[in-house]
């Protein structure tokens, strides 16, 4: 089930809102877009004079900037979700006041309760602050913030949060590009392990009642049921389990945890996740 009508509703709400002050000198809002069932939603802090004249986010420099550094983390912006505290422009480009981000956010927070991300990238000092405190978590400084995933299950169950520069920053300040690369290119990694987490959490419990003797009614795997009929498993991309990464990885765990089992005489098992985090396979 799509989550756009809901969206929709939402970005109506935003064009005719009068909560703030910002919208008296505005020209549009800018309520955000993108994938409405996406697993990564990006977040920034306020529209720009780009953003304000089209009703778009991201689509002045800072936004060809972003552009750039997605397409280098193999990320497509339409599968993701992009959006800002404050849906209208600031005057002179300034940041939201803290009482335009009071009045603006609840539109962000309905938004992120209805698209379910797995991860959140909150962009710059004023999104990461208010995404970092709004689940419950202390924000310090970007600098030291970016890079970090974060706990934010106080949004929604499952939800990360990693904070990074802003691409405005970038553009002033050229140092930063290749730091704000490396972050993104966490991205496809976390929703790997994500992917990787759900598999071996299924398989571990089937695994565990059937020592048991339960016959609880346990729904297949898709990935070992296929491997147990010998069929190549599909690669996976995005935010799911991508074999030529972390499957290949999962299948040598597999293997040296197998032939340790069967040495010792128990029942072969997967790696624990931990382990495969750790890259500690065995030998």
């Amino acid at each position: 089930m799509s989550n756009q009508p809901l969206l929709n509703q939402i970005a109506e709400e935003v064009k005719t809102c009068k909560k703030c002050v910002l919208c008296k000198r505005a020209k549009n809002a800018v309520p955000g877009e993108g994938n409405p069932n996406a697993k990564i939603m990006l977040i920034g802090e306020a529209p720009g004079k780009r953003e304000d004249l089209t009703g778009r986010p991201f689509v002045g420099a800072a936004g060809k900037l972003l552009d750039s550094v997605l397409e280098k983390a193999g990320i497509r912006r339409e599968d993701i979700f992009i959006g800002n505290i404050a849906k209208h422009r600031p005057p002179d480009n300034r940041a939201p006041k803290p009482d335009e981000i009071e009045a603006c956010a609840p539109y962000l927070d309905r938004q992120i309760k209805i698209i379910k991300p797995e991860i959140i990238v909150s962009l710059g000092t004023h999104s990461s602050k208010y995404i970092l405190e709004k689940a419950g978590l202390e924000f310090t400084t970007i600098s030291e913030a970016r890079g970090k995933v974060f706990d934010g299950s106080a949004l929604g169950a499952g939800i990360r949060i990693m904070p990074s520069f802003h691409p405005a920053a970038v553009i002033y300040n050229r140092k930063l590009g290749k730091t704000m690369e490396k972050d993104f290119g966490k991205i496809r990694k976390e929703l790997r392990y994500s992917a990787l987490n759900i598999v071996v959490t299924h398989y571990s419990y089937a695994h565990r009642n059937q020592e048991a003797g339960k016959e609880e009614k346990v729904l297949p795997c898709p990935f070992f049921q296929e491997r147990q009929e010998g069929k190549e498993s599909k690669v996976l991309s995005g935010n799911e389990f991508d074999k030529s990464g972390a499957g290949r990885k999962e299948e040598a765990c597999g293997k040296n945890n197998k032939r340790k089992d069967k040495a010792a005489g128990n029942n072969p098992r997967p790696a624990p996740l931990y382990a495969r985090k750790r890259g500690d396979c065995g030998d």
